[in-house]
Order: C-alpha cells, then sequence, then structure tokens
C-alpha cells in the first residue's frame, strides 16, 4: 500500500515554481520546550498553493499532536500522533513522505510518498545514570493516495533504541545516538542529532 505510481511520475513537469499561503494554529503548554516533561503541544498547519501563482495546484495540511507524561522523577513517556494530507497536483518532493530521523525511524525518507500519510509513535524516556538516559522507541503508519483510501493493511512499522546524553546539567538538552530497525531494511538505521526526536 502506498508509494508513488509510474503514471504520476511521467505526468509530473520536470520543474516548476510554488506560491503557497495559509495559517498556522499552535497549542504548547509543555513544561519545557527542550526536553519537556509534562503538557502537550498541538498544531493545525493549512497551506495553499493555487495554480494562477506557479506551476502546480494543490492544497497542504498537517497535524501534529505531540503529549508527555511523566512516570515519577526519572521516566517520561512522549506519544506522538501526526498526519498530512496534500490532494491535487503536487510535486513529487513536496509529497508527504514516510521516515526519517524523527518519525517511523528506521525508513528512509521518501522511500514511501503518498498524498497522505498518517503515523503514531512513542518514546519511553528513562534516566540511568548521571546525565546519561536511554529511550525504546516505535512507531507504526502507512502512506495512501486519498483518505478514503485508509486502510490497516499492510502497515509500516519501526522501532529502536535511543541511548541519550544531557549537554547541560539543569536542562534536558540532549545529544543522542538512535539505532532503528525496520522490515524490509537491510542493516538498522543510525541517527546522531540533537534535542528531542519528537
Amino acid at each position: 500500500m502506498g508509494g508513488v505510481t509510474q503514471g504520476f511520475l511521467q505526468s509530473t513537469p520536470a520543474s516548476g515554481s510554488l506560491i503557497g499561503v495559509g495559517p498556522i494554529i499552535r497549542r504548547d503548554t509543555r513544561n519545557d520546550a527542550l526536553g519537556a516533561h509534562s503538557g502537550s503541544i498541538s498544531s493545525f498547519a493549512a497551506t495553499f498553493y493555487p495554480g494562477s501563482l506557479g506551476t502546480y495546484a494543490f492544497s497542504y495540511y498537517e497535524l501534529d499532536q505531540r503529549s508527555h507524561f511523566e512516570l515519577g522523577s526519572r521516566t517520561v513517556l512522549a506519544v506522538e500522533g501526526y498526519g498530512v494530507y496534500a490532494p491535487g497536483h503536487v510535486p513529487l518532493i513536496d509529497m508527504p513522505a514516510l521516515g526519517g530521523g524523527s518519525r517511523l525511524r528506521g525508513y528512509f525518507q521518501g522511500r514511501y510518498r503518498d498524498h497522505l500519510y498518517v503515523m503514531g509513535q512513542f518514546e519511553l524516556r528513562v534516566h540511568v545514570a548521571w546525565r546519561v538516559s536511554m529511550a525504546p522507541f516505535a512507531g507504526v503508519g502507512n502512506v495512501f493516495p486519498s483518505i478514503s483510501a485508509v486502510s490497516l493493511n499492510d502497515p509500516k512499522y519501526s522501532g529502536g533504541l535511543s541511548l541519550r546524553c544531557a549537554l547541560k546539567k539543569d536542562r534536558d538538552l540532549n545529544a543522542h545516538l538512535d539505532v532503528a530497525w525496520a522490515p524490509g531494511s537491510y542493516a538498522p538505521a543510525i541517527y546522531f542529532n540533537f534535542g528531542e526526536a519528537f
């Protein structure tokens, strides 16, 4: 399920221009934007690309919900639900793409693309000792050609482990090394980054 068809590639211009505009609505109740222990952030963005102002005519809707739950003084559960819908004549590079270093780690970002991408994931951040913590994580999602095509068939899922080190003693700003695995991948994917994955 999901993926871009050969017919789509043949009908898409090799180059073009984009001009888009739209609103962003956000509500943030996290106790710390760098490393939240509690609270949530909810955001919705809608961007419209009229064909009269560029080569492509489409819309781009993005919904993101992240919640954090403190499970004692040393453990935080982070949960995210995410969706992107892009109806219309969308250039390939702007089509919703599954995978990457933040969502469904383990899949190469862009391996699966289509007009609709939905996913959910969690991460359990457990303090180990000194500035070191570990976080097992897992997620599931998929891409679809339309809302009506959404199904539970052939889900894409991945999981792994993150090794984290706080860069400051009094703030949860972490450097983290993530090792993730996804079915069909030849080897685990490795990511190194600063801050939280989500």
